[in-house]
Parts: C-alpha cells; sequence; structure tokens
C-alpha cells in the first residue's frame, strides 16, 4: 500500500503539471486532495507522526494546509508553498519510499527535487486560458483490480450505451489490434503508437506513444454511438494525458486500476462513419491505451 506521504507527493506533482497546462480547475482538485491527504483527513491517510511534525515545524503551514484542504476556497500561491515545504520536511524524514510504491520507489534519490523544481516552475506559468474539461469516467470501486475494471464495463452497461458492434485489445501479444468480436466492418488505424505486451499486470498489453499520438475509426455510416477506451497503468501512478475528440477534451487520469473513457460519436461523425481521437502526453513514460470498443446499433 502506497504511504499517504508518498500520495501527497503524487497528487502535488499531478496538480503542477495541470497548471502548466492549463487546467486550472482540475489543477486545484489536486490541491485539495494533496492537503487532505497531508492532514491526515483522507479516508486513505492515517494521519502520521511525521505528517504531522513536517506541518507543524513549517510557521503557518497548519493553516495553509487547512485552507487548501477546503474545496470551495479560492487556491494561493502561498498556501502552495507551504504545502511543498512540508512534504519537503517529510521525505527528508522518512528517508525511503515504501517499496511497494513501484515508479515512486524507483526514483527516492531525487523525488523530492523533482516535486520542488517541476511544482515550483507551474507555480511560475501562466497560461493564455482554461481548457475547459470534461469527464465520462466509468466509475469502479478503487479495490477492483485492472482486470476486473476491464471486465466489468464489457460485461454490465448499464449506461445505455447500446450494443457492443466492436471490442478489439490494443498491443496484445506484440500485435496492434487482437479484434475480440465483431458485429460490424469497423476498422482502426495508428499514427505514432505501437505494441507492447510485457507490464506484470492482468491487462499486460497497451499500444504506447511517446509525446502525442491518434487513433481513427471507421464504422459503417450512422450505426456507432459512443467509442470506449480502455487505460491503465502498468508501471507506474503517474501516468496522465489529455485526449482529444472534435470540440470534446477530457483528461486520463488516475489510471493504475484501469478506467474506460466513453466518447459520443456526434451526429456528424455518426453521418460520416469515422472518428479521430487525439492524444497528448501529460506525465508518465508514455500515452498507453488497452483497448477500444464501439457501440451502437447494428444494420
Amino acid at each position: 500500500m502506497i504511504d499517504s506521504i508518498s500520495r501527497t507527493v503524487e497528487f502535488a506533482r499531478s496538480a503542477a503539471v495541470l497548471h502548466r497546462a492549463g487546467l486550472d480547475s482540475t489543477s486545484n482538485r489536486y490541491w485539495h486532495t494533496a492537503a487532505r491527504e497531508i492532514s491526515g483527513e483522507s479516508v486513505n491517510s492515517s494521519g502520521s507522526g511525521l505528517q504531522s511534525d513536517s506541518i507543524r515545524a513549517v510557521p503557518g503551514a497548519a493553516e495553509s494546509i487547512s485552507r487548501l484542504a477546503r474545496p470551495n476556497v479560492e487556491i494561493d500561491r502561498r498556501d502552495k508553498l507551504q504545502l511543498l515545504e512540508v512534504l519537503r520536511l517529510a521525505r527528508r524524514g522518512q528517508g525511503r519510499l515504501d517499496q511497494q510504491s513501484h515508479l515512486l520507489s524507483y526514483y527516492r534519490p531525487l523525488i523530492a527535487d523533482l516535486l520542488a523544481a517541476t511544482a515550483l516552475a507551474a507555480l511560475l506559468y501562466f497560461g493564455a486560458g482554461e481548457i475547459k474539461t470534461s469527464y465520462s469516467f466509468y466509475s469502479t470501486p478503487p479495490t477492483l483490480t485492472d482486470q476486473q475494471n476491464y471486465e466489468q464495463f464489457l460485461n454490465d452497461r448499464s449506461g445505455g450505451l447500446g450494443e457492443l458492434l466492436y471490442h478489439a485489445e490494443l498491443g496484445k501479444a506484440g500485435l496492434q489490434v487482437t479484434t475480440r468480436s465483431s458485429a460490424a466492418d469497423v476498422s482502426l488505424s495508428f499514427a505514432n503508437f505501437s505494441a507492447s505486451d510485457n507490464w506484470q499486470r492482468p491487462v499486460s498489453w497497451a499500444v504506447h506513444a511517446a509525446g502525442s499520438g491518434e487513433i481513427s475509426i471507421k464504422f459503417p455510416p450512422n450505426s456507432a454511438t459512443a467509442v470506449a477506451l480502455f487505460m491503465t497503468d502498468g508501471d507506474s501512478f503517474w501516468r496522465m494525458s489529455k485526449i482529444q475528440s472534435g470540440n470534446i477534451t477530457r483528461l486520463a487520469d488516475r489510471l493504475y486500476n484501469g478506467r474506460w473513457l466513453v466518447f459520443p460519436v456526434t451526429a456528424d461523425e455518426r453521418k460520416q462513419g469515422a472518428k479521430s481521437l487525439s492524444f497528448e502526453q501529460f506525465t508518465g513514460s508514455t500515452i498507453a491505451v488497452s483497448a477500444l470498443a464501439v457501440f451502437g446499433k447494428s444494420s
């Protein structure tokens, strides 16, 4: 189980990256979560003595973290810096990361410096404007594994997505596409993605892209109503990317146990029989997509 201090590091780092990308409303959500975690208010946090000692050691930190933990309070730059200083002291006192924290354990000699550099650089960066982001994650209990999340969505579609027209696993056994089921003539094409199947996880496969990539789907006109992607994170807690489809922008994050992201097919896309998804990498080593499904009504 990843420890509370390391979870706070993850949340703060994600918040800084999102701020740099101009996603301030989502960034603020991560700052709130980080503050609740380090103060022991989170249901996942035990509020260890090390955390409390670090908060007491930074003048004004308790007040700053208390403000940050309130979801409806405007975020102040000084409060963020206070939380980062508490984290620096807590990390120094902790000495080493929990060996179960995968990527965090791998980077333990540099995590404090990387966190400070990334977060402070992001805090000084002001984007031209905030990207409006919407979310349609398929919610599943956090105790489920990525394999359970993967299968549950396909077996229990209570969201009215319609008939499963097409289901493919991406990157499995070194192949870009392995078709699992097809009730319609659907084809996929990839830009900048390559196949990989080497994660030590139940869902071990994915197609990967570094920096950016695109997946294009073709289907019979007037058949598809939604496209769903299964995205998971087999080698870290950090993987995060932005997905653009037409005028819809979505953030793929919190992927360690796997998530299905559903994108509606617009009227124009239905008529044309084509839909494209563009990906931009934020954090993690690559963008990774493990499966794709198309829903609608077969002719």
